[in-house]
């Protein structure tokens, strides 16, 4: 009597299928009892995820176990599901409506934030709940991803980090709450220096544009306010051929901010990626007198850079004519001149830049451009011309 209620007892046991007893059926001393339960909880999904997530607790070894394996797989299946309602207009994701605005242009916002904020919903969630502490949070994300690419130098069958993962990283640096101190800017563009994410961006040697990673990386540049940022974005704009860089130069020339360097190098971007359209954001610096630079083209002739001399060298440039015509000094004494070099832009004479800017006047009346404001000029007492 007491063998048939025993196995009644494991009869019962067996036929109930609540979350609990699978749960409990987890660590059998059958192996098939059980697999046969993982696999009927694997089933039941979602509902069953509660009972799973106690049995994380479990004294038994063998149920943590698989409660631990059946959690991920159910969170994951969460989050699939989730990404799915919210790609066909159901509930928004944290994030969502900051995003909407960053990528107005683009119809199928809903899928791409569902690819970026699907990189990591954790990151994102505690960035949005936390903003004061974005700081910290962001460059805990980012250790993670240059440790695992470090790793990846050791073992090259790993994945490097993707598009997805840097784009995550600049939106949730753009929180308007979110407070970046200098010191801790270089960790969020140090991800821009990987070379799959730069094929990504400037589409070099062969690479795939990603339009996705490239708007948010130009909506970065331009939310910086960060003098140190700003000139980091405009060389990486540089180094990588982004003609999105151009609305960045114009915005910070606009500004006027910019130390005189930068001036400059904002001008050189826009002459490198620009064109005709881009002369009204040059011709107001033609009046800017700031001293950059000296250089040298041969022993004991040495000219100066002003701001207005780089300014008119792009514009003699997108304009088609010669600055050789124009009397710059490089040209004068037979040396190549480069566009993408702002120290060659200069004068071996005072004379020579006036002639010059008069040149400038003529074309420019000759052919209905922007004109010059000669009655005003600007200069920084901090960047008095060097003796030469």
């Amino acid at each position: 009597m007491w063998l048939a209620k025993s196995v009644l007892l494991a009869i019962l046991a067996q036929s109930d299928n609540s979350p609990d007893a699978l749960v409990r059926r987890l660590g059998s001393d059958d192996f098939a009892t059980r697999e046969s339960a993982e696999a009927e909880l694997s089933r039941l999904g979602l509902p069953a995820l509660a009972a799973i997530e106690a049995g994380l607790r479990d004294a038994d070894p063998e149920v943590r176990r698989r409660c631990l394996d059946l959690t991920a797989s159910l969170r994951k299946q969460n989050q699939v599901e989730r990404l799915a309602r919210f790609v066909a207009g159901g509930d928004n994701l944290p994030g969502w409506e900051r995003f909407r605005k960053l990528m107005a242009q683009r119809a199928d916002s809903r899928k791409v934030y569902a690819e970026i904020y699907g990189s990591d919903p954790n990151f994102v969630d505690d960035i949005e709940a936390r903003p004061e502490q974005a700081a910290t949070i962001i460059a805990a994300k980012v250790q993670t991803l240059q440790v695992s690419q470090m790793r990846r130098i050791n073992s090259p069958a790993l994945t490097p980090f993707t598009a997805n993962d840097v784009a995550v990283v600049l939106f949730a640096a753009q929180h308007p709450q979110a407070r970046i101190p200098t010191d801790k800017l270089h960790l969020v563009t140090s991800l821009l220096y990987s070379p799959n994410i730069q094929g990504a961006i400037s589409g070099r040697n062969g690479a795939v544009v990603n339009e996705n990673l490239r708007a948010i990386v130009v909506s970065w540049m331009r939310s910086q306010t960060d003098l140190q940022a700003q000139m980091q974005s405009l060389y990486l704009c540089q180094n990588l051929d982004m003609k999105d860089g151009i609305f960045l130069a114009r915005d910070l020339l606009k500004g006027g901010k910019l130390p005189p360097h930068g001036r400059g190098v904002a001008c050189s971007l826009i002459g490198r990626l620009g064109g005709k359209d881009n002369i009204p954001d040059l011709v107001p610096l033609l009046s800017d007198i700031t001293h950059m630079n000296n250089f040298q083209v041969r022993p004991k002739m040495t000219g100066t850079v002003q701001v207005r001399d780089v300014a008119l060298a792009v514009l003699v440039h997108i304009t088609g004519q010669s600055h050789k015509d124009y009397g710059f000094g490089f040209t004068q004494v037979g040396q190549a001149f480069q566009i993408g070099s702002t120290y060659n832009m200069g004068f071996l004479e005072e004379s020579k830049r006036l002639e010059a800017l008069k040149k400038w006047d003529a074309y420019a009346k000759a052919n209905n451009l922007a004109a010059r404001d000669r009655k005003s000029t600007r200069l920084n007492s901090s960047h008095i011309p060097l003796s030469r």
